[in-house]
């Protein structure tokens, strides 16, 4: 049983690690390339225009639940609003440029339409529900690591303990302070709640595939075990379309199957436990109530187009199409993140020895 959760905690690893890389690597490019004045003006400001930016960014981007992460917390410190930050984190994940051709190819033309739309649609709504009910005190909630620093400011605040950082990247020009902010300054902050999310996210996985079996022909049961395993279960926007295959070969309906593609790639433990921590309790909840929400209601309104339109379900899946994540530069990438990760943990637990030696 204990060899089962090390290999399950072991491959939820393997498969969030290279997105996180590329996470951390947009959010270093926010840092150079896109101003804090630029996001304080487009994005600060609560109100349903900076939802729907917010929302037009995130839907093209090839980001997954936990890659979004470090780019939403970049908006976030760099002066978004909280509404604008949950819009990203809702529309992002669900789908990107990358993922609608196999959308297509896989599900047919209905889901690769419905769904960047629905990601759009549903982004908008959670900034909205976010500003209407956060205060500004919420708004003023620490990120990861409790950073008082914006990533726009200097960093003056931080020069104990990141001693000439900034003025030395300044020297070695922009690409060693994008290095130095993306992989070293942002993972070290992010590395802690990151370790807590992956074990939690491991024990889920861990759940019997056959579980569906028990809800087949119940729409409504279908939707509540959806979403009671598609909420922790960590699974990207292009690697969910095989699953959602095979929940069609076991006789789910479209919309149990929808939302199962909405909320597997938008959540998982280590995404819920980062925003909690980050962001606090009620902006949490607002998250996850409205991808849920929204997502019960995108899947009725898709079932009945499947039924006005007699369109038939997908039945057989092409082994061809499926998403691999073993190809040589997903190698690359996830070695490359282990280096830093297992660096940011190594700080990590040394500063913690020292503080408890000199107690």
């Amino acid at each position: 049983m204990l060899s089962q959760i090390g290999l399950a905690i072991y491959e939820v690893y393997l498969s969030i690690a290279p997105y996180l890389l590329i996470g951390l690597t947009f959010a270093g490019l926010l840092h150079i390339f896109v101003g804090t004045d630029f996001i304080t003006k487009y994005l600060g400001k609560k109100g349903f225009w900076s939802s729907v930016k917010a929302s037009l960014l995130g839907v093209p981007m090839p980001l997954c639940s936990c890659g979004v992460i470090p780019t939403a917390f970049q908006l976030k410190k760099s002066g978004a609003s909280s509404g604008a930050t949950v819009s990203f984190l809702i529309s992002t994940p669900q789908t990107g440029v990358d993922n609608i051709v196999p959308t297509y190819a896989m599900l047919g033309p209905i889901f690769a339409i419905f769904k960047p739309l629905y990601a759009l649609f549903s982004g908008i709504i959670g900034g909205v529900v976010t500003d209407l009910l956060t205060s500004s005190q919420d708004e003023m909630l620490p990120l990861v690591g409790g950073s008082s620093c914006t990533s726009g400011s200097s960093c003056n605040c931080h020069e104990d303990s990141h001693k000439g950082h900034n003025h030395s990247a300044k020297k070695a020009g922009k690409l060693a302070e994008f290095f130095h902010y993306s992989y070293i300054e942002f993972l070290d902050d992010l590395a802690p709640q990151l370790v807590v999310g992956i074990i939690l996210a491991g024990f889920i996985s861990i759940i019997p595939n056959n579980v569906f079996d028990y809800v087949a022909g119940n729409y409504f049961l279908q939707i509540l075990v959806v979403l009671l395993i598609g909420i922790p279960l960590y699974v990207c926007d292009t690697s969910s379309l095989p699953i959602a295959l095979a929940l069609f070969a076991k006789g789910l309906l479209p919309g149990a199957v929808f939302v199962f593609l909405v909320v597997g790639p938008a959540t998982n433990v280590a995404t819920i436990t980062l925003i909690a921590r980050s962001m606090g309790k009620k902006i949490i909840s607002i998250y996850l109530s409205v991808i849920a929400i929204t997502g019960v209601l995108g899947g009725l309104l898709i079932n009945y187009i499947y039924s006005y339109l007699n369109f038939p379900t997908p039945q057989a899946l092409d082994s061809g199409l499926v998403h691999e994540d073993t190809s040589l530069w997903i190698m690359v990438l996830t070695v490359i993140f282990s280096g830093f990760f297992l660096l940011s943990l190594f700080k990590y637990v040394k500063s913690k020895l020292t503080k408890q030696i000199k107690r």
